[in-house]
């Protein structure tokens, strides 16, 4: 539900970007004045991208208990929403994370033949976003790890909260005076556990992918 939400919102906004593109020809020559592509103001910025993530899950069941590893293909996502505190520079809430499927399970090291999990981490927190003046971008993220395993029967449970993070650097491309669509290589990271009575579980975590962007500043 997340990923199509998101899906949804990055198809309005390039719906938007291009309406903004069609009229910037009809900018002033005074709009080169303050606030003209300067990277002041609020602060909205999207990105989507499908690229590689990995966990791993020490188990502390009993003795024999075994260490697990997924791996596959994942969507990563992120949401910022801020305001910029000096020019080029915007603080942030963010929202970040990715949600892996059909990924592959091994248990110490060799493969799970039939059995394969759905893990997906929402991140929740705050984060920087600087801007060169080239409009190539450094972005990074730190907050609450929300993470939930799903099997293939559609059996899931959440681990306790943790921590995660997302870093990226990328470029964009300015369509009108404040809007802009780009590129980007973003990674995300957690680490959260799970207490119970049949024991404790430690998760590891990351996606890496490229991004593509909508941004309003």
């Amino acid at each position: 539900m997340i990923i199509r939400l998101f899906v949804g919102f990055f198809a309005v906004m390039l719906v938007a970007l291009s309406t903004a593109s069609a009229h910037a020809q009809y900018l002033a020559p005074e709009a080169s004045l303050y606030g003209y592509r300067d990277h002041t103001g609020m602060f909205s910025h999207v990105g989507l991208g499908l690229g590689y993530a990995a966990a791993r899950a020490d188990l502390d069941w009993d003795a024999g208990s075994p260490d697990l590893e997924q791996s596959g293909v994942a969507y990563q996502i992120q949401f910022l929403l801020g305001g910029s505190v000096m020019p080029r520079l915007a603080v942030h809430f963010s929202y970040f994370g990715f949600d892996s499927f059909g990924t592959s399970l091994k248990a110490n090291g060799k493969e799970v033949k039939g059995q394969d999990a759905d893990l997906a981490f929402n991140g929740i927190g705050a984060g920087l976003t600087y801007y060169l003046p080239s409009n190539l971008y450094f972005s990074g993220s730190a907050g609450l790890a929300l993470v939930s395993v799903t099997d293939r029967e559609g059996y899931g449970y959440r681990l306790d909260p943790g921590f995660g993070a997302q870093a990226g650097v990328g470029y964009e491309w300015w369509l009108s005076a404040d809007w802009g669509l780009g590129v980007a290589l973003a990674g995300s990271f957690f680490m959260a556990k799970d207490e119970s009575e049949a024991g404790d579980e430690s998760w590891l975590g990351y996606a890496i992918s490229p991004l593509f962007s909508a941004t309003m500043n």
